[in-house]
Order: C-alpha cells, then sequence, then structure tokens
C-alpha cells in the first residue's frame, strides 16, 4: 500500500456541509413538501369548485392534515435519506404516511360529525395531488442531493488522529472509500508526536487543532488510528474524547488490509 498520504479534497461552503448543512437542507424539504401538500388542496378545490377562495373548513382540514403529516413524516424518519451513502427518497414509506395522515383526519371529521361538509371528490383529489407532489418534491430533491454530493456537500466531514503508519494507510482507505456520505476533513496526530507522523507538510493539524474543531461544532466523527492502541496517547485520546460531542470508531488498517472502511454505520 502507498503510505503517502493524499491532499484533503477542497473544503466546500460550512453552511451546507456536515450536520448543520444537512439539517438545513432537510428543514427547507419539509417546508417546500408542506407547501406543495397545501398547494394540493388549493388545486383540488380549483378543480372541484372552479374557485381558489375555499370555505374554512376546507383550510382547517387542510391545516390538520398538512401538520399531520409533516410531523409523521419526521418521526418516521423519511428525510434522514440525506445522512445514507445512497441518495434513496423513501418515496413509498412517504406515500404511506400521506394516505394514513388524511385517513386519521377524515376519522377526526366523522367522529365529529362534520364529514358531510366536505366534498368526497375533493378529498379524493387531494390526496391524489398531494400523493403527486411529494413524488415530485423528493425526486427534485435527489436530483439535488445527488449533484451536490458530488460536490462535496451534504456529507458527514470526517478526521482522523492517529500516530504513525497506521495513521497513513486509515487516511488512505478512506480516501479510497467511494462513499458520498462522507467527507474528509483531514488528519491530525498527538501535539508531541507530529514529526513521528510525517511532520505537517503530510498531515493538517494537531490534537489541540482537532479540539478546537471538535468545540466549534465543526466535526463530529472521528476515526482513531494509532500506531498502538495499548499506548498512553490512544488512552489520553480515548478518555478526552469520549467526553466530547463525537462518534468515535476504532481503525486497524493492519488487520483489515487494503479494504476500503466504511467508517459511518449509515
Amino acid at each position: 500500500m502507498n503510505a503517502a498520504v493524499q491532499s484533503p479534497p477542497r473544503n466546500p461552503n460550512r453552511r451546507w456541509s456536515g450536520q448543520a448543512g444537512i439539517a438545513r437542507f432537510t428543514l427547507i424539504i419539509a417546508f417546500a413538501e408542506g407547501g406543495c401538500l397545501i398547494l394540493a388542496s388549493v388545486v383540488a378545490y380549483y378543480l372541484r369548485e372552479q374557485d381558489l377562495v375555499a370555505p374554512f373548513e376546507y383550510v382547517l382540514a387542510t391545516f390538520l392534515a398538512t401538520v399531520l403529516a409533516l410531523n409523521l413524516l419526521y418521526f418516521g424518519k423519511t428525510y434522514q435519506w440525506t445522512t445514507q451513502p445512497s441518495v434513496n427518497t423513501k418515496q413509498v414509506p412517504a406515500l404511506l404516511i400521506w394516505l394514513f395522515a388524511v385517513l386519521i383526519v377524515i376519522a377526526l371529521l366523522y367522529i365529529s360529525k362534520s364529514s358531510g361538509v366536505y366534498s368526497r371528490a375533493w378529498m379524493l383529489l387531494y390526496l391524489a395531488i398531494g400523493a403527486f407532489s411529494i413524488v415530485i418534491t423528493r425526486s427534485i430533491a435527489y436530483v439535488v442531493v445527488s449533484r451536490w454530493r458530488s460536490e462535496g456537500y451534504l456529507r458527514e466531514p470526517l478526521a482522523v488522529l492517529g500516530s504513525g503508519k497506521t495513521l497513513r494507510d486509515t487516511i488512505n482507505l478512506i480516501m479510497q472509500d467511494r462513499s458520498d456520505s462522507i467527507r474528509f476533513a483531514g488528519g491530525y496526530v498527538m501535539d508531541q508526536d507530529l514529526n513521528d507522523a510525517g511532520g505537517p507538510g503530510k498531515l493538517f493539524g494537531t490534537y489541540s487543532e482537532l479540539k478546537l474543531k471538535i468545540g466549534k461544532g465543526e466535526l463530529q466523527n472521528i476515526v482513531l488510528a494509532f500506531e498502538d492502541p495499548r499506548s498512553d496517547l490512544f488512552e489520553r485520546a480515548v478518555q478526552e474524547l469520549r467526553l466530547m460531542p463525537v462518534n468515535l470508531t476504532i481503525a486497524m488498517p493492519q488487520i483489515m488490509g487494503s479494504t476500503p472502511m466504511r467508517v459511518l454505520g449509515v
């Protein structure tokens, strides 16, 4: 294996990178989906009544269905596809949740004895157009996510902390991995171990700099790749990092050989 450490890729705009970028993008998709569901109600009412101004009862039913659907879509984890290795917008689960939300609203209207106010044709049109809008919204999101990931956005930044050949080999394994769910964010060494790991020209920072980035919320995924996992440096790193808001993974390239490593369990 070539032990030379490659240079890290260009860092994308932090606004659309890492957990903060994924959360921001997910929020935009949720708002877009909610807006489309409301628009679906307007279109359905216009097709049925040839009027854009619906009575209050229709507005209330639309509000209930939209809020309920968005909550179920969120808690049903249908927005988590932004963190998965392959982009899967979970359209089938989303459509089933939309159907379930509409059925709940219909049940509530029936229990409250107000279902007679609503047109059945409008309800069916609303259900169909709403389903269509979900498919369109998530299809567009698929294109955006695929393109942005190819440019380094909407990925989980990942850094490696370690020493010696193990550190260099682990970095090379990660950079050989073709997963589009992670973005290599640099290699780091313990402060007093800088020369042993290849020097600042080969790597990209010290342990102190790594902790500073963790404190700023820039890094949440850390791979530990120490030459000797029984060393004091390794124990110190584990003891200190386990108290920070990070996900730790221990890499052992000497056991894994040349197999690219799936570092994140996504």
